[in-house]
C-alpha cells in the first residue's frame, strides 16, 4: 500500500464531497496504520516524525468516517 497516495485520494474525495469514497480511503488507511504500516506525510510544509503524522492521520480518518456515517444516516431518513 502507498499510504501517501491513499491519504491524497481521501483528501481529494472529501474536498469534492464524495464522503463515501473518502470514507473507504480512510478505513483503508486506518487499517494499514493499525497493522504497523507507516503513516502518510500529513503536512508536507512542516516535516514531522511518524508519531505526529500517525496521530494527525488517525484523527483525520476518524473525522472522515464519522462524517460519512452522519451523511449516510441523513440520507436514510
Amino acid at each position: 500500500m502507498n499510504p501517501q497516495a491513499v491519504w491524497n485520494k481521501m483528501l481529494d474525495a472529501a474536498e469534492s464531497g464524495d464522503w463515501n469514497k473518502a470514507g473507504e480511503h480512510a478505513e483503508s488507511l486506518l487499517a494499514w496504520m493499525q497493522r504497523n504500516g507507516f503513516p502518510p506525510i500529513v503536512i508536507p510544509d512542516h516535516p514531522m516524525n511518524d508519531d505526529w503524522n500517525g496521530v494527525l492521520a488517525t484523527v483525520a480518518c476518524q473525522f472522515v468516517i464519522t462524517r460519512q456515517v452522519e451523511l449516510d444516516s441523513h440520507d436514510g431518513q
